[in-house]
């Protein structure tokens, strides 16, 4: 066994089908959300088997590597086999490697799920798998409503050619656009 296998915890996980249980954001951990949704289908986490942190500019590819160590040492049990069943990661990432702000990749203990084929819920843990607790609503749901930016679609367009221009020509190495 190499130094990071040794490093690397061994998870549990066992993905099941369930009844749909409602709404994702009910299911959430109140002071630590872990939530990723679209148009009323996708995966609430619940607290944390595993956190993972990585800074520099290596924070990346020192993410990918943790991230197979991890998959390679756990015992997954996923009848489902579908996209967000079975062993997996919430994360954000720092745009500069400079941040002072670490990148982090959250495997939850619990992770409620729903595709248009059905919900599922997947337990992870080190040892014993964690007990489900009760969801604990937050209050009404709400709905946002995306619309068009200020900028046109013509401009938008134009300012990410500019972009790619002045990347390649080595006035920038990155650039984030939102319209």
């Amino acid at each position: 066994m190499t130094e990071s296998e040794r490093l690397a915890p061994v998870l549990t996980v066992e993905t099941t089908p369930i009844d749909d249980f409602g709404a994702l954001i009910p299911r959430l951990d109140r002071e630590h959300p872990l939530l990723w949704q679209r148009r009323g289908f996708g995966l609430a986490g619940i607290g944390e088997a595993v956190r993972l942190e990585f800074n520099g500019p290596r924070r990346m590819t020192d993410a990918a590597s943790a991230w197979q160590r991890l998959v390679a040492r756990a015992a997954v049990t996923d009848p489902l086999a579908r996209t967000g069943t079975g062993l997996l990661a919430l994360g954000t990432f720092a745009f500069s490697a400079n941040s002072e702000r670490a990148s982090v990749l959250i495997v939850p203990s619990l992770v409620f799920g729903r595709d248009p084929q059905g919900s599922w819920m997947t337990r992870i843990g080190i040892g014993e798998l964690p007990t489900v607790p009760p969801s604990s609503p937050f209050g009404d749901e709400y709905r946002i409503a995306l619309t068009a930016g200020s900028m046109t679609a013509d401009a938008y367009r134009g300012a990410v050619d500019t972009a790619v221009d002045r990347i390649r020509g080595g006035e920038l190495s990155k650039v984030v656009l939102a319209r």
